[in-house]
């Protein structure tokens, strides 16, 4: 019985990674874990009517968030706090990405039932020019979950294509198929089938981390006998008393690994429940096994925690009163909310 539920999570899990998610692209167990932990970096900037989110460039630019909230598009600086509005985008906004330089926000709109991709460019933070770039060839509908409604995470693959996942399956609980743009000339094409993996995103890709006798000798991630997750020796998991709800039905694993830009902290995430898909918490420990803290994210949310550009963590939590967007810092693991009944949200 625990061989039955353990191989029904890996394909569960295994398949949401491949699908909608920004952060896609699984490899098997016994895939290197150290080759998909990538330093974070998905690129965001600024936003029309803003005066100047960032004044002057910074060595450690700030932490930027994008986030759609009743179909209004707003863009966040984590330093100073301040929300602005992107007020001269009339139509609905559904949802958006960040180029990976960061000086370009791609988001669609609603019209006439079509999603429309555009892009803000930018410069210090503040939008210089609004271009529309082409209809994606899909309805709102389609690129919405079909058990909780939230909009599919658009990406920005390795070579710099906007990539839409569309068209949600019960049987697979994930997008199957997607639309790829190149922003370049506007071309778009679909993609489905087999065809989806070779569409990587920018950054990390979601993987389960192995256990020590599935690891590569030169794996520096693991999960040994004793469903610890070490990192290059060393535990980082030790601290947090993490357990499957029924120890004889399903046993502990490790997803979703992701190094913070300075590599000093490692985001990762555990099942420990199984119902309609895997849940369980995501974690946060520094490489030498200190600061071990769980947090609030779901490893099944429609978006995954996200590094910030200057290694602040963004990430939702569902509340009595509906969605909250909160950032940890770094140094001090303050957290901070910034933002609440949210659709959609995404960092640079």
């Amino acid at each position: 019985m625990r061989r039955l539920y353990s191989l029904l999570l890996l394909g569960v899990l295994a398949l949401a990674s491949c699908g909608g998610s920004g952060d896609q692209g699984a490899t098997s167990a016994g895939d290197s874990a150290d080759s998909n932990l990538a330093i974070a970096g998905d690129s965001l900037n600024g936003s029309q009517d803003a005066a100047a989110l960032t004044a002057e460039p910074t060595t450690t630019p700030s932490t930027l968030i994008a986030y759609v909230k009743e179909a209004k598009l707003y863009i966040l600086e984590s330093e100073s706090g301040r929300h602005t509005l992107l007020a001269s985008e009339q139509e609905p906004v559904f949802n958006c990405t960040f180029s990976i330089s960061g000086f370009t926000l791609f988001y669609t709109v609603v019209r006439d039932e079509h999603l429309i991709l555009k892009r803000a460019l930018l410069e210090k933070g503040s939008v210089q020019q609004i271009e529309e770039i082409c209809d994606m060839g899909v309805s709102p509908e389609q690129c919405k979950a079909q058990a909780t409604g939230a909009p599919s995470e658009m990406f920005i693959s390795t070579y710099g294509d906007v990539v839409l996942p569309y068209g949600f399956s019960m049987d697979f609980v994930n997008f199957v198929k997607l639309k790829k743009c190149d922003p370049t000339d506007g071309t778009l094409s679909t993609i489905e089938g087999d065809e989806r993996h070779e569409v990587q995103p920018y950054g990390m890709m979601p993987t389960r981390i192995p256990t020590e006798d599935l690891a590569e000798e030169e794996d520096e991630l693991y999960q040994n006998a004793a469903h610890q997750l070490i990192y290059k020796g060393i535990p980082v998991s030790s601290e947090l008393g993490l357990k499957t709800e029924d120890l004889e039905a399903l046993q502990l694993t490790f997803w979703y690994p992701s190094l913070s830009p300075d590599g000093k902290k490692l985001l990762f995430g555990a099942v420990t429940s199984i119902g309609d898909l895997g849940h369980g918490p995501f974690c946060i420990a520094d490489i030498d096994g200190q600061n071990q803290r769980i947090i609030g994210s779901d490893i099944s949310a429609p978006i995954r925690p996200k590094w910030g550009h200057n290694n602040e963590l963004v990430y939702a939590e569902q509340g009595e009163d509906g969605a909250k967007l909160l950032l940890r810092k770094p140094d001090y693991n303050a957290i901070a909310e910034l933002a609440s009944g949210m659709s959609y949200w995404c960092v640079w």
